[in-house]
C-alpha cells in the first residue's frame, strides 16, 4: 500500500491544496513554503497519537478559526494487492472501509470498477474543529466513505473510525 494523494484544507498556510505522490516523492522548496506542514498533515493523519503534538487555533488557516472552521486531511490509500477488496477483509468490510476506484490515467475516483486499470484505494481522513469555550482543538480521523458528508462532528454524521491497527499497517510513522 502507498499513499497515492493526500488534500489539505485549513491547515496552517494552506487553505486547499493537494499533493499526489509517486512511487518516491521529495519535497523540495524554499522556507516557509509548505513542506513541513504537508509532512505534519501526514503525521495528524497517519501519526501515532502521542507522537502527534496538541494542535491551537494558530494551526487553522488564518489563526483565527470561526465555529464552523474545520482543519481536514484526506488520503488516498492506493495499491492494494491484490486489486480486491474481498482479498482484503481488515480494510473492506462492514464497519470499514467503502472500495473506491482510481482511474489512474485521469487521477479520478468512482465507486465503481470502470476500466480493468483502475486501482482499489480507500479515502481515509483527519478533521479538527476548534472550540472557544474550551480553548481545545477536537479531532477525528475516519474512513472518508462519503464525500458529501461535509463534517463529522455534525449530529447527523455517519462515520467509520480508523482502528488503531490498520494505522499501524500503513507504517507511515
Amino acid at each position: 500500500m502507498r499513499i497515492h494523494a493526500i488534500e489539505i484544507d485549513g491547515f496552517r498556510g494552506v487553505k486547499s491544496g493537494k499533493v499526489r505522490f509517486g512511487d518516491f516523492t521529495v519535497l523540495i522548496g524554499p522556507n516557509n513554503s509548505g513542506k513541513t506542514t504537508i509532512i505534519e498533515a501526514l503525521a495528524l493523519l497517519f501519526g501515532r497519537d502521542r507522537l502527534v503534538r496538541s494542535l491551537t487555533e494558530h494551526d487553522f488557516y488564518g489563526s483565527c478559526p470561526r465555529a464552523a472552521d474545520r482543519i481536514k486531511v484526506v488520503a488516498t490509500i492506493a495499491d492494494f494487492a491484490p486489486n480486491d477488496p474481498a482479498r482484503h477483509p481488515d480494510w473492506f468490510r462492514a464497519g470499514r472501509a467503502v472500495p473506491k476506484w482510481l482511474n489512474p490515467a485521469n487521477d479520478t475516483l468512482s465507486p465503481e470498477k470502470q476500466t480493468e486499470d483502475d486501482l482499489l484505494v480507500c479515502q481515509m481522513a483527519f478533521c479538527a474543529r476548534f472550540d472557544h469555550a474550551s480553548l481545545e482543538v477536537e479531532s477525528i480521523r475516519y474512513f472518508l466513505d462519503d464525500v458529501a458528508q461535509d463534517d463529522p462532528f455534525g449530529d447527523d454524521a455517519n462515520i467509520t473510525q480508523i482502528p488503531l491497527t490498520l494505522i499501524k499497517e500503513l507504517g507511515f510513522f
